[in-house]
């Protein structure tokens, strides 16, 4: 689980996005079947960057959407303006404009 911080940065630079979504959902599962919804909450960050990466957009919206609302539940409000500025991204990638500037300004 905190080896997948370390390689979906390197994964999504080197553009091996279908690694990163594999990475991203192992550490997702493994989080949420510990209880570390922190770690839960990036690890769907991560994965809906890497999705969004594939061209696989509207899973990437949804992947946000459960990390913006779990780091919300946590309190985390810088977490949560990451989550929603990656949520902005990826409307923005489906030519949502205006919800996307929702997610930028919410």
């Amino acid at each position: 689980m905190r080896l997948a911080p370390c390689l979906s940065g390197y994964l999504r630079w080197r553009r091996h996005f279908d690694d990163a979504i594999g990475v991203g959902s192992a550490a997702q599962k493994a989080a949420h079947a510990i209880g570390n919804r922190r770690c839960e909450a990036m690890a769907w960050n991560n994965l809906g960057v890497a999705l969004h990466g594939s061209g696989r957009v509207d899973e990437a919206i949804a992947a946000h959407v459960r990390s913006r609302d779990l780091l919300r539940d946590l309190g985390d409000r810088q977490g949560e303006a990451e989550a929603w500025h990656n949520f902005g991204n990826a409307l923005a990638a489906k030519g949502q404009i205006e919800q996307a500037m929702e997610a930028y300004d919410p």
